[in-house]
């Protein structure tokens, strides 16, 4: 797959990188549209930002088992990854929780990015 990168003070790339794959009740999501955050800082001051797109809305295109989403769903990707079972989150304060989930470590790879269809 392709991903967006800034890689030096105005300059961005589309790099290829590993498909993800989904697991457990993890979806992954085609993003069709991510605003620029405050990486665009990093762009105007030479920085460099591999993972744009942590504020996206796209379309589910796989799911590891039957969950609340299919592909084909449109939907809207969490900024983070909340755990889904504290307190907070059942409650639907998911920015609150305490207990996020280390994407890296769950996907195995820094690159998947993943949204959460528990």
């Amino acid at each position: 797959m392709k991903k967006a990168a800034i890689t030096g003070e105005r300059s961005a790339e589309l790099l290829d990188v590993p498909d993800p794959r989904p697991r457990d009740n993890w979806a992954v999501v085609k993003v069709l549209t991510a605003p620029m955050c405050t990486e665009y800082k990093a762009w105007l001051a030479g920085g460099r930002a591999e993972f744009l797109g942590h504020e996206a809305a796209g379309e589910v295109v796989a799911v590891d088992r039957p969950c609340r989403v299919k592909p084909g769903d449109r939907v809207v990707v969490m900024p983070q990854y909340p755990c889904g079972v504290c307190d907070l989150c059942i409650e639907g304060e998911y920015i609150h929780c305490q207990h996020l989930v280390n994407a890296a470590e769950f996907t195995g790879s820094p690159s998947a990015r993943s949204s959460c269809c528990g």
